[in-house]
C-alpha cells in the first residue's frame, strides 16, 4: 500500500473580530467559535491551498482507486464541547497568503484577511467565498484523537475535473460559530511551523499484492524481521521498495549444508508496517489495514515508502504489525533509516 503526502504552498487562518488582519505566516492555524474578553461571539477560520501541479503529479503515479485525506495536527485546543464536528469547503476565489502575524502591532492588511482575498480584493467570510454546497467533514466525540483526517477525495477529483482549485476552508458549522454558549479555540500546526507536523494533503492507494508462491509462511510469534535491502541513507525525493527477510528466532535445527538462520519465511497477509520517529517515538505513518499492509511475491515481502512524505535529517524506524495464530504482536527488531535533502 502507498502513502504519498502533498504540502501546502499556502495557508492563513482569518478572524471575524479583526476583520482586515493578516495572518499568512503565523505558525498556526486557528478553528475557534468563541467569546472576546467583552462577551461577543468571535469566529476563526482557517484556509490551506494545494498546488495542482503537485495533485496531478501525484494522481499520475496511482493506478487503480485512491482516497485522499486532509491532515492537520494539533497544536492547542480549549473549552471543547463532548461532540463537535470540523467542515471543510473548497473556496470559490483565487487569496494571497500574505506576510502577516496576528501578533503584529499595526496588523499586517496585505493578504487575505475575513473581509479580503487580497489587499484590494473583497470577498466577505460570511459570504461567496466558498462553495456551501460542497464539503466533507469530521466528527469527533469526547475520547477521540483531536487530529483533523479528513476524507476529501470528492473536493479532488472536481478540482480535476470540473471546479477550480483555490484551496480548502476549515471551519465550525454556523450554528456553533455563533453560539453564544461556545469558546471553542483549536489551533493546528500551520505550513509555517518549526515542528515535524505540518498540515499534508494524504494520498493513499493499493500498489502491492500478496502471493504466497512457493514460500512458507511463519508460523509462530517468535520470530526476527529485518530490512534485507536497507541502504540505510535515502534522497527525499526517493521512493524505496524495502524486502524483508523473516524467520523464526530459534529455528529447529535440521540437516542442511547451509545454516537454518538463512531459511526465509513470509508474514501473512494481515501484516502491517508503520514509521516512528526515532528521536520523539511518535507515529510518523501509523498502522492501517487498509494502506500500510504488507504484501508478498512469493519470496520475500515488501512494501514502498515514499520519502517525500518524511521530514529531511530525521531518522526513522520501521515496525511490524503482524497476527498470527490469532495473536497480534508488534516487532520492533532496530530497523531503521535516515532521510536527507
Amino acid at each position: 500500500m502507498a502513502i504519498y503526502k502533498v504540502y501546502p504552498e499556502k495557508d492563513a487562518s482569518i478572524y471575524s473580530e479583526f476583520p482586515s488582519r493578516n495572518a499568512g505566516i503565523d505558525e498556526i492555524l486557528e478553528i475557534n467559535a468563541n467569546q472576546n474578553f467583552v462577551g461577543d461571539n468571535v469566529v476563526a477560520r482557517s484556509l490551506i491551498k494545494f498546488s495542482q501541479s503537485d495533485i496531478t503529479s501525484t494522481i499520475s503515479k496511482i493506478s487503480g482507486s485512491f482516497d485522499v485525506y486532509l491532515r492537520l495536527y494539533l497544536a492547542n485546543a480549549e473549552e471543547l464541547p463532548t461532540e463537535y464536528t470540523i467542515y471543510t469547503h473548497p473556496v470559490s476565489r483565487s487569496w494571497e497568503m500574505g506576510t502577516g502575524r496576528y501578533s503584529n502591532i499595526p496588523e499586517t492588511i496585505q493578504g487575505v484577511s475575513w473581509v479580503s482575498c487580497s489587499l484590494d480584493t473583497t470577498w466577505f467570510a460570511t459570504g461567496s467565498s466558498y462553495y456551501h454546497n460542497i464539503a466533507a467533514s469530521q466528527s469527533f466525540v469526547y475520547n477521540d484523537v483531536k487530529d483533523l483526517e479528513i476524507k476529501v477525495t470528492n473536493i479532488v477529483n472536481l478540482w480535476t475535473s470540473s471546479l477550480p482549485n483555490e484551496g480548502l476552508l476549515l471551519k465550525h458549522s454556523e450554528s456553533l460559530e455563533y453560539n453564544p454558549d461556545n469558546n471553542i479555540i483549536l489551533k493546528y500546526f500551520s505550513k509555517d511551523t518549526h515542528t515535524i507536523y505540518p498540515p499534508c494533503l494524504e494520498f493513499r492507494w493499493n500498489d502491492i499484492s500478496y502471493t504466497t508462491g512457493s514460500g512458507t509462511l511463519i508460523s509462530n510469534t517468535n520470530i526476527v524481521v529485518a530490512l534485507q535491502n536497507n541502504k540505510a541513507t535515502y534522497n527525499q525525493s526517493s521512493i524505496q521498495k524495502f524486502k524483508l527477510f523473516t524467520r523464526d528466532k530459534y529455528p529447529v535445527r535440521t540437516f542442511q549444508t547451509s545454516s537454518v538462520y538463512l531459511n526465509g519465511k513470509l508474514l501473512p497477509s494481515s501484516s502491517y508496517w508503520g514509521l516512528r520517529d526515532l528521536n520523539t517515538k511518535e507515529m510518523v505513518v501509523d498502522f492501517d489495514t487498509a494502506y500500510t499492509r504488507i504484501g508478498s511475491d512469493g519470496t520475500n515481502n515488501y512494501f514502498n515508502v515514499y520519502m517525500n512524505g518524511l521530514e529531511s535529517e530525521r531518522y526513522y524506524e520501521v515496525l511490524i504489525k503482524t497476527e498470527i495464530n490469532g495473536e497480534t504482536i508488534i516487532i520492533d527488531d532496530d530497523n531503521y533509516f535516515k532521510v536527507i535533502r
